[in-house]
């Protein structure tokens, strides 16, 4: 949901990814601490890929450039031709 969040409105707010990227290092950091003494190690199992999410987030790269381009266009002054 983030990444979504990153993509759509990064334009509106540039800091906007800096801020993500350090609170996903602190969660990257509680997750590392959880996984490393709080749980037991998974049994590994082959994979694939990642399925379906790999259209989803497709979609949501596509659906962010034109998200992203209205933001910028209704926003600027381009149709003031005063």
């Amino acid at each position: 949901m983030n990444f979504g969040y990153i993509i759509f409105f990064a334009v509106a707010f540039p800091l906007g990814p800096i801020i993500y990227w350090a609170f996903n290092i602190l969660e990257l950091k509680g997750d590392s601490y959880k996984f490393l003494y709080l749980s037991k190690r998974p049994f590994p199992r082959a994979g694939n890929g990642i399925g379906v999410w790999t259209d989803v987030m497709s979609f949501l790269a596509i659906v962010s450039i034109i998200t992203n381009t209205g933001i910028l266009v209704f926003t600027s002054n381009i149709f003031n031709l005063s």
